[in-house]
């Protein structure tokens, strides 16, 4: 009988813990995935477009950034709130081009406070509201 009051106790005890949140998103989404970037800061990308693979159990993002390859952590709060933190990158040097859109991809990265998904595409949004990247998931 001590058992199963001690039981019953634990179990309203474990089960009304306030620190529990649940992440609102969108139900068809999951966040994780491959990505690929097709539009940084209003600008179409067409050649070596920039990669995002998000997994949602380790909170790692990693990719391509059109030349080089990175990886690092990112955290997802309530109200569609992104964070990414530092990123472990490649240092290989490539055309001008290139180098221009990895250096636009990574700014958006570190601009970016908040995100939207809608048909596939993860829009990312820096602290004006302004969408600094644009992405569709890859099936």
């Amino acid at each position: 009988m001590k058992l199963l009051f001690f039981n019953i106790i634990m179990w309203f005890v474990v089960s009304c813990n306030p620190t529990q949140k649940v992440v609102p998103m969108n139900a068809s989404f999951t966040f994780s995935g491959n990505f690929v970037v097709f539009n940084l800061y209003q600008k179409a990308i067409t050649e070596k477009q920039p990669t995002l693979h998000f997994d949602f159990k380790t909170k790692k993002v990693s990719g391509n950034a059109a030349c080089n390859s990175y990886g690092g952590d990112y955290s997802v709060s309530e109200s569609n709130n992104i964070q990414f933190g530092m990123f472990r990158k490649t240092e290989i040097y490539c055309d001008e081009p290139v180098m221009v859109t990895e250096k636009a991809f990574f700014k958006a990265l570190s601009e970016t406070q908040k995100f939207d998904i809608k048909n596939n595409v993860l829009t990312l949004y820096n602290t004006e509201g302004i969408a600094v990247l644009h992405a569709k998931k890859e099936q």
